[in-house]
């Protein structure tokens, strides 16, 4: 229960359904090992539900389209209930319905006490759920601080190493 990756590429077992990869290395058991699926399946359930993703626990993954896919893998990275959560692009493949529930899914661990660090290039994202950020361009730091301290033109100056023009062109 420390540090939790979602990486931008989805890394769940194809051939196993929803409720096994929410639960993998990480399931309900009783003597001698046995796996309790009621118990696994419910508890897929009040977890998928309460992020608001829309697939059933028995869904086999290899069926899912890529945006549910990543759902399920942000759902069962919050499930291991870590203190840090690094998330590698985690909307680039979602549609804007579920952006927003990701967004909210981040907000809410971020006001329990789970720190957060948001790798994206969505900055709409990075301004509407983050308090500090930091820009890195070519493996060096070159920006960072609280982001009530500074501007989308900074932001975007920073990463491509120059100034923006925001004026238009003649």
């Amino acid at each position: 229960k420390g540090i939790v990756t979602v990486h931008q590429d989805i890394n769940l077992v194809q051939t196993m359904t929803v409720a096994e990869n929410l639960f993998l290395n990480n399931e309900p058991t009783r003597g001698f090992g046995v796996i309790r699926r009621k118990e696994m399946h419910a508890a897929a359930e009040r977890l998928l539900a309460q992020y608001e993703i829309h697939v059933r626990p028995d869904a086999t993954v290899s069926d899912l389209p890529n945006d549910l896919k990543k759902m399920v893998q942000i759902a069962k990275a919050v499930s291991l209930e870590p203190r840090v959560l690094l998330l590698d692009e985690p909307t680039s493949s979602l549609t804007e319905a579920e952006v927003r529930v990701a967004l909210r899914m981040i907000r809410s661990l971020a006001g329990s006490g789970v720190a957060v660090v948001l790798i994206s290039h969505y900055l709409n994202e990075i301004f509407e759920v983050c308090d500090d950020l930091t820009v890195m361009r070519d493996g060096r730091v070159v920006a960072d601080g609280p982001i009530a301290e500074t501007s989308l033109p900074a932001v975007v100056s920073a990463m491509i190493g120059r100034e923006v023009e925001t004026g238009r062109r003649a």
